[in-house]
């Protein structure tokens, strides 16, 4: 019977509850492209034609917000849109944007934190 690999990821918010780990890895939050990305993908699975939506405002708005964070203010407008009348706009998730209160500024001092560590701490990303 052939060995199976397997890979355990395993995520936390601090580095002092890390186990001992053989690699740690910091994924840091989206760039641009890929937040232009996040929003295309995520307009796309809710039948939205990307290219009706300023996707490099959207982008260029979104600095602070996780993937999930970015994929949640167009949630929050289908739903919006359902209960009115089935449209929204760029100008509608720039407004969940500014609404939301991103995780990266609860915890701004670990992210610089752990972007300042020196990279050998890190696994290559």
């Amino acid at each position: 019977m052939p060995e199976e690999l397997s890979l355990l990821i395993q995520t936390h918010n601090t580095l002092i509850s890390l186990p001992s780990p053989d690699e740690v890895f910091f994924i840091d939050l989206p760039p641009i492209d890929a937040r232009r990305q996040i929003f295309t993908i995520n307009l796309q699975r809710r039948q939205r034609l990307p290219l009706s939506f300023d996707l490099d405002v959207l982008a260029n708005s979104s600095k602070d917000l996780t993937g999930s964070e970015i994929e949640q203010s167009i949630t929050s407008n289908t739903f919006h849109a359902f209960a009115e009348n089935g449209k929204f706009t760029t100008e509608d998730i720039l407004k969940a944007i500014t609404e939301a209160h991103p995780l990266s500024s609860l915890i701004a001092e670990k992210i610089e934190y752990l972007r300042g560590l020196k990279l050998a701490v890190f696994a290559p990303t």
